[in-house]
């Protein structure tokens, strides 16, 4: 599965992909969000497009199998501090 993204925002950003096994996508952005607590071994990361500069455009290609994954970045915003999953820049995506 091909994938091309470009960042029109203003800060670096990525794809990072999970598969969904058995968390909700809350579930994963809560994870995302409090790093330190040990949720990261509940999930997996696969892969996706390493952080990308504003302005830029970055390509990634998967191989997934048939299955629910969340697509997110993990990079901190510049302001807060928080993971950008946790604001909201992460999606479901089911592959058939």
């Amino acid at each position: 599965m091909p994938g091309w993204s470009r960042n029109n925002g203003s800060q670096p950003h990525q794809v990072a992909v999970f598969q969904l096994q058995g968390l909700s996508l809350d579930e994963l952005k809560e994870a995302a969000a409090n790093p330190a607590a040990g949720a990261s071994k509940l999930y997996e990361e696969l892969g996706g497009l390493a952080a990308i500069a504003a302005g830029t455009e970055g390509w990634a290609v998967a191989d997934l199998p048939a299955g629910d994954y969340a697509f997110l970045c993990l990079q901190r915003d510049e302001k807060s501090g928080s993971p950008h999953a946790a604001l909201g820049m992460i999606k479901a995506v089911t592959v058939r």
